[in-house]
């Protein structure tokens, strides 16, 4: 028999989320306990912004993913 631990995502502070090195995990904050929601998502946007900004991603490669 498997058991897993269910975390209550409203239970975890929404920064802690906030300092993941991946973009995925960002948007979790949105779910998590903060007194300033509007601040959080401000977080996020310019998170996320500065992890797509770090990509360079080409035109080359653009084509490369619809072959």
């Amino acid at each position: 028999m498997y058991e897993d631990e269910i975390i209550d995502l409203k239970e975890v502070e929404a920064e802690r989320f906030l300092e993941s090195d991946n973009p995925d995990v960002y948007l979790l904050g949105i779910l998590g306990k903060t007194q300033n929601i509007s601040e959080v998502v401000r977080k996020i946007v310019q998170k996320l912004r500065e992890s797509f900004e770090r990509r360079e991603i080409t035109k080359h490669d653009i084509l490369e993913i619809y072959k």
